[in-house]
């Protein structure tokens, strides 16, 4: 799986380089979906896509829902589009001992937002 975020700054040539390279599934995750189709409702085209939108991607995620998701379809082409709201639960995502079957990394993908950076910084 290979996911390329907008805000990403190099996500037009990632974007292409997953294209090219990637043999399981291609994912954009915009992270700010609003701002993105207001962008482009001004005639702008956000840098962190190509002209050919996101078409070629088998799965776009909006941080939005409703409406936004038929948008990324229309304006964009996206062909499967679903909402991921991000969210941090304190009684599922918090420290805990290590266990073999779970093991891998942590990461968080987010943009920064002053209501929830403390319960990000709880998962440090």
């Amino acid at each position: 799986v290979v996911i390329v975020t907008s805000y990403c700054p190099d996500a037009v040539e990632a974007s292409r380089l997953a294209q090219q390279t990637c043999r399981g599934l291609k994912v954009f995750y915009d992270l700010d979906t609003p701002v993105t189709l207001a962008r482009i409702e001004q005639g702008l085209r956000p840098a962190y896509y190509g002209p050919e939108g996101l078409r070629d991607f088998d799965l776009v995620l909006s941080y939005t829902g409703g409406t936004a998701i038929g948008a990324l379809k229309t304006l964009l082409g996206a062909r499967r589009v679903l909402p991921l709201y991000g969210h941090v639960d304190p009684e599922r995502h918090r420290p805990a001992e290590p266990r073999a079957e779970f093991a891998g990394d942590l990461s968080y993908l987010g943009t920064y937002a002053a209501d929830r950076q403390a319960g990000v910084e709880k998962l440090l």
